[in-house]
């Protein structure tokens, strides 16, 4: 059984912290003709607030073909390169360069790989993001996109993120949204949902 505990030194915590244990349990995945299981069990420390992260720093796609890729995300997509390592890899800025985030896109295995309760040959597949667009600028990047010979869907009204989305497919056929929050909320806002 595959264990999560902390790494480096142990540390005493505040009276103010309690110790959450989750429930060990498997964890059963299909995908086609394979099924495989993986078990885990987890312990952490419970603080408030409990967000340590500032955001997501990169996103990484296994891409059959690397130039063929880049090309769709400088061209269709219009992001700013980073790094070109040619048929290995390219790196792209997803907003203002040295300020946002970046899309990676790999031929090759990633680091720890290994580690993946998948088999060989079924770790990575088709994933959803969101490129986040300004209002006035939302239609001018849907037309972009499908004049650049890509179907596009929407547009679509997401009511509970207040926000006006496209979608439309990357050649590896992973599913990318154009999202627009409504301007009149700023561009910092708190998302709520309510049943």
């Amino acid at each position: 059984m595959a264990s999560i505990s902390p790494i480096g030194p142990s540390r005493k915590f505040a009276a103010s912290r309690s110790r959450v244990t989750y429930p060990a349990g498997t964890v059963i995945m299909s995908r086609g003709a394979h099924t495989f299981k993986h078990e885990y069990s987890m312990s952490c420390t419970r603080e408030k607030p409990m967000t340590f992260t500032q955001g997501i720093a990169e996103i990484v796609l296994v891409v059959e073909d690397v130039r063929r890729s880049a090309r769709f995300y400088q061209d269709v997509v219009r992001l700013a390169v980073e790094k070109d390592g040619g048929d290995a890899y390219a790196w792209f800025w997803t907003g203002q360069p040295e300020r946002s985030q970046r899309l990676g896109l790999l031929k090759e295995p990633l680091a720890f790989e290994q580690y993946s309760p998948r088999p060989e040959g079924e770790r990575w597949g088709p994933v959803h993001y969101a490129f986040r667009v300004p209002r006035d600028e939302l239609d001018a990047a849907a037309a972009h996109v499908q004049g650049c010979g890509v179907d596009i869907h929407g547009p679509e009204h997401i009511r509970w993120m207040h926000a006006q989305v496209y979608y439309f497919f990357d050649p590896d056929g992973n599913l990318l949204e154009l999202w627009s929050p409504d301007p009149s909320l700023g561009s910092h806002f708190e998302v709520r949902v309510e049943f």
